[in-house]
């Protein structure tokens, strides 16, 4: 009788340890910065100025191809409801170019939501920089504005 019992014992610790193994198996994994990624990379903080405030990605956030962007900019900076990005590595060199497009009425004085989605080739380095151009179908230099985000 007393043999069963420790079965039984043994059976349900069994069982209960195979319960949790598998559960923890089935959590998504966090993911592991090395020492010098953590120690490389600030902390993310939101882009905001006076004529462009992104909701994605964040100064310092970890990307990758494509990279969803998106905001709201001044209707100033779009031409024909569209405005340049582009990625560039450390060095500057153009990884990848697109149109933010306006999700509205583009032709007025405040806010406009944009997004788009901007497809790059691999980084030369880890650092690299969104260069977000306001439209300036003129090429008059006093029109010309940007606003540069780092990235990782």
């Amino acid at each position: 009788m007393k043999n069963k019992y420790v079965i039984t014992v043994l059976v349900v610790i069994i069982v209960a340890l195979v319960g949790v193994l598998a559960y923890r198996s089935m959590m998504p994994k966090k993911q592991v910065e090395t020492k010098q990624e953590q120690t490389l990379k600030p902390t993310s903080t939101p882009v905001s100025t006076a004529d462009v405030v992104l909701a994605t990605p964040y100064a310092n956030d970890m990307v990758s191809s494509p990279l969803f962007v998106s905001g709201k900019a001044k209707g100033a900076w779009f031409f024909e409801a569209s405005f340049p990005a582009q990625i560039l590595d450390e060095d500057g060199t153009v990884l990848g170019v697109i149109a933010m497009h306006a999700d509205g009425d583009w032709m007025t004085q405040d806010f406009v939501n944009f997004s788009g989605s901007i497809t790059f080739n691999a980084p030369k380095g880890a650092k690299g920089t969104l260069v977000l151009k306001k439209d300036n179908p003129s090429g008059l230099p006093q029109n010309e504005a940007e606003v540069r985000v780092p990235i990782y």
